[in-house]
């Protein structure tokens, strides 16, 4: 048995090309009969259905007054939440979450609480902070709401259908579709059962297909998924005539919101006259007011995306004519700066000028004028933080620039500076630290491209700008791999390691256990205790310092750190532009390259040409060359660091050739770093523990479905012999040996074969003996505090390229289980090749070479002794990254300090001895 709540309506609005949350929300008002006056109880529920809510707020408030301030119960905690829901429909969303808030810490601490109750708070406290401009809330509290609900009142479909809706308005508007998915998939599962128990109910049942639908159709929109799309928008048609005979007009919205949502697939996809035609249909279903009004904003945005300024703008006044009486959200904002870029591009600039100065006065609450519209600060904007808002910062920032160039005006680039800043503390609230997702690399592009676009215009910006902007951009840079590399190494610096390869045998016995199924035995208990056990133990050990200044990114601090040898390349790939960021000693530069498209070519022509010897790549090499190393940029001979972004990871900078023929491996050693932050990181902090040298391992393949490696078993014995290490060799090659083996050995050679998922880059995998894998969810799960691992395999580099953070192939793997530096390859390079590059990079280490040195000078052996292999493919494959300092002068620890100690014992002894052997012959 179930009861339906009451329901108020609400959906997305699909305005600037951006998906943001207006919400088609279900906010379930559940009021029941306190256990006290009936009168004072009949009075505010009375008066709010009869939508006096000046009279409802009033006699809630006084209800409240009755309940002691000490008084924790769900008696209270209800009127908490009718009293957020009430300052809703006022439009303070801000004092809705105030009390929403106060009713689940409340609940959160008694142990009587009505789960239900407590659900129902985190969810309209999720809606509430989403209104107000706090989206980055919205998640979690939308989480915990599906985690109670699902797991006590899953037999209340119409709530279960709530927060399924809500999770993916959330997801979709945070941008991480990955994640939207995994609950889209719980979803479909649930809605089988659901209709299964709705059979007897036929209206019932048709109101929850007709949601199931709307929800499905709106994610795959989302999603750009068109043929699944449309697919399920025909299956919800055929249901609309039993809507209109069955008189249930208030699912008429799922209707309007399911093409709205598929013609912002197809003006995504840039098919301008289908989306029309689907904002066209929403008339014949009664768009009214509110809807027509997305109507309106939607068709001038296809307008605008087609270029057709005059069009966009009357659509666009059309659909402000709604806002004349109603607020709702950033609705507003996005079609007023809409408005203020259209009125740019026509030549009214004064307008355009007016609107961008009412956009400010909207967002708060006071009048802005345009010369102040420069000077506003975080503070200024209240902290509201969505899609929506960044969009709108963004904006106008850029009409701000144009007009900057077109008057010729340095106090407009200084406002419009001001604005990216704006926007990439705004984005900094609004990202959650966590994986970077399509939408949010997209914002943080269009953020960088503006602000690095300022930094490299003729207009004076002085060093403090630049550094600025720089560290602004970096700040919000993914934000999810580099926390778990720095909590890594900073166990690995306790030299705890007989404990961490007890952790990592944990974590791999307790991920091996929950893939099986099982997630709740005796033994899974008691391993993840063990793993608590054992990270108390960690932490004690381990120095904490460190972390919280990595994260807080300064420029300045990179600079300091280089030495007079030492050069640092940063690219940053913004939607259409190309810049180089050259950090070394003593200058600090910023370079415009050009355009993204026009890079992009040459990129994969280079890259197309590495990958056969028998191709000529000398004029690609040398393109490539001039674009990313402009004559501009001063390159000494000593180290470059080079941090590549997007596709720039798919080539070897060593492998490009300059005016006078030669490449760049000749005069210089190339190593590569994933970000700025990784790089000073590993810079400062090298583990100074004793461990054993090297192991090397090379599996075998026969009776198994992958290849043999001619030469793997002669390269890994030639490299443990260079080394005097320890070689693991055919059937001791196996996974669990390496996993026992992770912390005892400095360097780990692997001469086996690598698999890349291209889709799903957590199932790419080194293959050991018996075909086991170790995958790279695991690898990531593990702490390896290894100083260099290589990867002597095919594409161990290579992977999918994911959004804000770059390549992630198994070489980036290790770097996020806490390698110090590795070898990786970018394409497949014969195991003959490999293993006499192989042998050259390991003697130079062993004679004292720093890695990328060692590296360098192995590679022109190469060059020099092999002139029928010059070409690339043959040498240029296998990269370094991390850490490039020196393996053999490395401190051994306890080890060392304790041969020391007893030398100058021995030294102490000897003269004393000498000092009595002298006295007694005196004495003689």
């Amino acid at each position: 048995m179930y009861t339906k709540k009451k329901t108020v309506f609400l959906d997305f609005v699909f305005i600037g090309g951006k998906c943001f949350l207006i919400s088609l929300f279900l906010v379930t008002f559940n009021l029941f009969a306190f256990q006290k006056e009936e009168e004072t109880n009949k009075g505010y529920i009375f008066f709010y259905d009869a939508g006096d809510y000046e009279r409802a707020l009033e006699l809630a408030l006084d209800s409240l007054q009755k309940f002691p301030n000490d008084e924790i119960s769900n008696e209270k905690a209800q009127l908490l939440n009718d009293l957020g829901d009430i300052y809703s429909q006022f439009g303070n969303y801000l004092k809705a979450s105030e009390y929403l808030n106060y009713a689940v810490e409340m609940l959160g601490e008694f142990p009587a609480a009505d789960l239900n109750l407590l659900a129902l708070c985190h969810n309209n406290l999720a809606f509430a902070y989403d209104w107000a401009g706090y989206s980055n809330q919205c998640i979690y509290h939308y989480e915990k709401a599906y985690e109670l609900w699902s797991n006590n009142y899953s037999d209340d479909y119409w709530n279960m259908l709530t927060i399924f809706n809500n999770l993916r308005d959330a997801f979709i508007q945070y941008g991480d579709l990955k994640r939207g998915r995994f609950y889209m998939d719980k979803f479909a599962q649930y809605a089988e059962y659901a209709k299964e128990n709705l059979i007897d109910d036929r209206l019932d049942l048709l109101e929850f297909e007709v949601r199931f639908l709307f929800i499905q159709v709106t994610f795959l929109s989302a999603s750009l998924e068109e043929a699944a799309a449309t697919q399920r928008w025909k299956e919800m048609k055929l249901l609309y005539p039993s809507v209109k005979e069955s008189k249930l007009t208030r699912l008429d919205s799922y209707f309007l919101a399911s093409l709205e949502n598929i013609g912002f697939m197809y003006k995504t996809k840039g098919q301008y006259d289908l989306a029309l035609s689907y904002y066209d249909e929403m008339s014949s279903f009664g768009a009214r007011d509110f809807f027509e009004m997305k109507m309106e904003a939607n068709k001038s945005i296809v307008y605008y995306d087609d270029k057709q300024w005059q069009s966009s703008l009357f659509h666009c006044n059309n659909a402000l004519k709604f806002f004349d009486n109603v607020k709702i959200g950033t609705s507003e904002l996005i079609l007023t700066v809409i408005k203020a870029e259209l009125l740019f591009r026509i030549g009214e600039i004064d307008e355009s000028k007016k609107m961008v100065s009412e956009i400010y006065s909207i967002w708060t609450g006071n009048v802005v004028e345009f010369s102040e519209v420069g000077l506003l600060d975080i503070n200024s904007l209240q902290g509201k933080n969505n899609l929506g808002y960044i969009d709108v910062l963004i904006k106008s920032a850029n009409i701000i620039y144009e007009m900057a160039l077109l008057e010729n005006d340095d106090s407009l680039i200084q406002a419009a500076f001001n604005l990216y800043i704006l926007a990439s503390n705004t984005f900094g609230v609004f990202y959650l630290k966590g994986a970077y997702n399509p939408s949010l690399a997209s914002k943080q592009g269009q953020i960088s491209e503006g602000l690095l676009k300022i930094l490299t215009s003729k207009t004076n910006v002085n060093i403090e700008g630049l550094h600025t902007g720089v560290n602004q951009i970096e700040k919000n840079e993914s934000q999810q791999y580099i926390k778990e590399f720095l909590s890594k190494n900073v166990q690995n610096l306790s030299g705890s390691f007989e404990l961490i390869n007890k952790k990592n045998e944990m974590v791999l016995a307790i991920k091996t256990l929950e893939e099986s199924g099982i997630h709740e035995s005796p033994d899974l208990i008691r391993y993840r205790l063990l793993l608590d056990s054992i990270d108390n133990q960690i932490q004690e050990k381990s120095l904490n310092e460190f972390t919280s200044e990595s994260l807080n990114f300064e420029l300045i601090r990179i600079q300091e750190m280089l030495k007079s040898s030492e050069q640092i390349l940063k690219y940053y790939l913004t939607p259409q532009k190309v810049f180089l960021l050259n950090i070394n000693e003593t200058t600090i530069q910023l370079f415009d390259l050009g355009k993204r498209d026009d890079i992009q070519k040459e990129v994969f022509a280079f890259k197309d040409k590495l990958s056969d010897p028998r191709l000529d790549f000398v004029n690609e090499a040398k393109v490539l060359f001039n674009k990313l190393l402009p004559s501009d940029l001063e390159i000494g001979r000593g180290k470059l660091v080079i941090i590549p972004h997007a596709e720039l990871s798919y080539i070897p900078f060593e492998a490009l050739v300059d005016s006078d023929g030669k490449f760049l491996i000749e005069t210089n050693s190339v190593s590569y770093a994933y970000s700025l932050q990784l790089f000073e990181y590993r810079a400062k902090k090298k583990s100074s523990f004793y461990r054993k040298f090297l192991a090397s391992y090379a599996p075998s393949y026969e009776g198994s479905r992958y290849t043999s490696i001619k030469n793997n078993k002669k390269e890994a014995s030639r490299v443990s012999s260079i080394f005097g290490g320890i070689e693991f060799l055919d059937s001791e090659a196996t996974k669990s040996s390496f996993i026992s083996n992770m912390t005892k050995f400095k360097i780990h050679h692997l001469a086996l074969h690598a698999e890349q998922a291209d889709f799903s880059f957590e199932n790419s995998a080194l293959v050991f003996s018996n075909e086991e894998k170790l995958f790279f969810h695991e690898l990531y799960n593990l702490n390896f505090p290894a100083d260099l691992v290589v990867l002597s395999a095919c594409n161990t580099g290579v992977g999918s390229l994911e959004p804000g953070i770059g390549l992630m192939g198994l070489g980036r793997a290790l770097t996020y289980a806490g390698v110090g530096a590795s070898i990786y390859s970018l394409w497949p390079v014969s195991d003959k090749e490999t293993s006499i590059l192989m042998e050259y990079f390991y003697t130079y280490l062993k004679h004292g070479h720093s890695k990328d040195e060692a590296l360098r000078m192995a590679k022109n052996d190469f060059i020099n002794k092999n002139s029928l292999k010059m070409h690339p493919y043959f040498w240029a494959g296998f990269v370094l990254n991390g850490d490039t300092s020196e393996v053999m002068n490395t401190p051994i620890g306890y080890n060392y300090y304790l041969v020391i100690f007893l030398m100058v014992i021995l030294i102490v002894a000897f003269f004393w001895l000498y000092r009595r052997w002298k006295l007694r012959n005196l004495h003689k």
